[in-house]
């Protein structure tokens, strides 16, 4: 493990290549290489695979949620979602309604009655004919 160190801090002492690019990236390699055994090699690698491993299920799931958003965004833009998002925010402002109206209920021990959003759901239910 301290070889393993010594050539990390070796490796980022060396002074960089400002323009990078493939040359830079072998020349870094064979350096590395020289300066550990076979078996620190191994570990080396062994733990940039690991990170490259991580790295990619990461892109991945990025990916995936980009593609997921995507989606939802052109959903969003039909005639049909932009129906469900209305509907969405009716249901909202109805359930933040019932859920004020049943506390006022209950802190003043009131009898619940039957509140106008659950009369408008049953009169449009009985007319839809919706079982």
């Amino acid at each position: 493990r301290q070889v393993v160190s010594q050539a990390h801090l070796a490796k980022q002492k060396r002074p960089r290549d400002p323009e990078g690019g493939l040359w830079s990236l072998l020349t870094n390699k064979l350096s590395l290489a020289m300066l550990t055994t076979p078996d620190d090699q191994k570990a080396i690698e062994v733990g940039e695979l690991g990170a490259l491993e991580t790295l990619s299920k990461e892109l991945f799931l990025e990916l995936s949620d980009l593609v997921h958003l995507r989606t939802r965004a052109l959903r969003a833009s039909t005639l049909r979602g932009k129906c469900r998002n209305v509907l969405g925010w009716a249901f909202t402002v109805m359930c933040v309604y019932r859920i004020l109206i049943s506390s006022v209920n209950v802190a003043l021990s009131r009898v619940a009655k039957v509140d106008p959003a659950t009369r408008i759901l049953t009169l449009g239910v009985r007319h839809l004919g919706i079982p």
